[in-house]
């Protein structure tokens, strides 16, 4: 009895959802390889040459270059030092509007990114993230941004399209349930093993009508691919409704450990720790938990200064880390007071309370940021089946429909008849 009911509920779930999967879908795949896309799209942003009197030349002083980029935007905060630029690639810096004393509103930048030679501190270019359409002018070097945004909140205003994304996943999650227990044989005492009652979900009848195979991929990727489409609609979730939904269903079963220094109240009070002292008393705490917790550090990042609550952010690649050791994918954090430099906590993706290490194992899972090439090729190919998945789950939609609709005519005529 509970299958006619939940048959429903998968077709009504599969129709409001199949659009935002498609799009989902096909972005998705291509954001696997977002960063080799933007080198390729925007060499000019993204590849620093070299010069042809320098053939190598050794990257500048960090700190010095982003006092070089700071001149070159005075109405701008430059509140990052990038640390670790790869060879032969740009880097890449924030702006933050500062404060127009004249009006005491913001000033009005062009962009909100900045781009130089690490080697050179000549500037390559700007842009302002995810533009991709301005006064009328097509901006092609935001492609890439502006197919994140799709992906992320259909390029709605925040925090709509969170919202609205959020919902979605949650009712791809749970149609993920529904669809399994869908494909599941019905009970019958003293027949055949389960498992060979099962089997014919699993496989494609490739000599039936068109309708029949359709139906048989819609039910194959969708078991096949089952776990992983579980681990992208629920890693959906945490991305969109981290706090509302996300966190609450996660700690029944895992704990988690918050840092709240990241969190700190607003202060007025302005930093007095000049860069490379930051650096260095956040280098200090870093080697010294190395140490007590047996991690090795692999490369460092940025440091950040997050001038509302007055603290450094530190942040390093580890063995600690769940995400390959590409440029800016490190996530251990040390925080350190702006003022005083004292040490007020640090955040690592894995070895602590497991509802973290789970967490940012699901961001990378999702962001294909783990296992290198070959996982970006599977998420790739995971976003065409969740466009396909979608596609065909409408054409069985259809299909039913008008199904129904031919058996309500026919119902219809025959009344007529016998009234007559």
């Amino acid at each position: 009895m509970l299958k006619p009911a939940f048959t429903k509920l998968h077709r009504w779930a599969g129709l409001m959802t199949a659009g935002f999967l498609l799009l989902a879908g096909l972005t998705g795949s291509l954001l696997a390889f977002e960063h080799d896309l933007e080198v390729l799209l925007n060499p000019h942003l993204f590849v620093a040459t070299p010069s042809a009197d320098i053939p190598s030349p050794a990257p500048l002083d960090p700190f010095e270059l982003r006092e070089h980029v700071q001149d070159l935007e005075p109405k701008a905060d430059v509140s990052e030092v990038v640390l670790g630029p790869h060879p032969g690639q740009s880097a890449m810096f924030w702006l933050t509007p500062r404060i127009n004393p004249d009006t005491g509103q913001p000033f009005k930048l062009s962009a909100d990114q900045l781009f130089v030679d690490p080697a050179t501190g000549e500037e390559l270019g700007r842009r302002q993230w995810g533009e991709f359409i301005s006064n009328g002018e097509i901006h092609w070097e935001n492609l890439i941004p502006f197919l994140w945004r799709l992906h992320s909140s259909l390029a709605l205003p925040e925090p709509w399209g969170a919202w609205l994304f959020g919902a979605i996943a949650l009712i791809w999650t749970l149609d993920c349930f529904i669809g399994l227990f869908l494909t599941l044989p019905r009970f019958q005492r003293a027949q055949r093993p389960f498992l060979k009652r099962w089997k014919p979900a699993w496989l494609i009848k490739w000599h039936s009508g068109a309708y029949r195979i359709n139906l048989d991929l819609h039910r194959c990727i969708g078991l096949w691919l089952w776990f992983m489409l579980l681990v992208f609609a629920w890693s959906s979730v945490m991305l969109n409704l981290r706090q509302e939904v996300y966190n609450p269903v996660m700690s029944l079963a895992f704990e988690f450990s918050e840092n709240n220094n990241f969190a700190r109240p607003k202060t007025e009070s302005a930093s007095t720790l000049d860069w490379r002292a930051a650096h260095a008393a956040a280098a200090y705490e870093l080697n010294r938990l190395s140490v007590e917790r047996g991690f090795t550090i692999n490369h460092e990042n940025s440091l950040f200064l997050n001038r509302k609550r007055n603290i450094y952010i530190y942040r390093v690649h580890t063995s600690e880390d769940v995400y390959d050791a590409a440029p800016g994918a490190g996530k251990t954090k040390i925080v350190i007071d702006a003022s005083s430099g004292a040490f007020l906590g640090a955040s690592f993706p894995s070895g602590d309370a497991a509802g973290n290490t789970v967490s940012n194992w699901l961001q990378g899972l999702h962001m294909a940021n783990v296992f290198g090439l070959p996982y970006r090729l599977f998420v790739c190919v995971i976003g065409v089946m969740v466009a396909v998945l979608s596609v065909t789950g409408v054409i069985v939609w259809l299909k039913k429909r008008r199904a129904q609709a031919h058996r309500i005519e026919r119902k219809v005529a025959a009344y007529r008849v016998k009234v007559r």
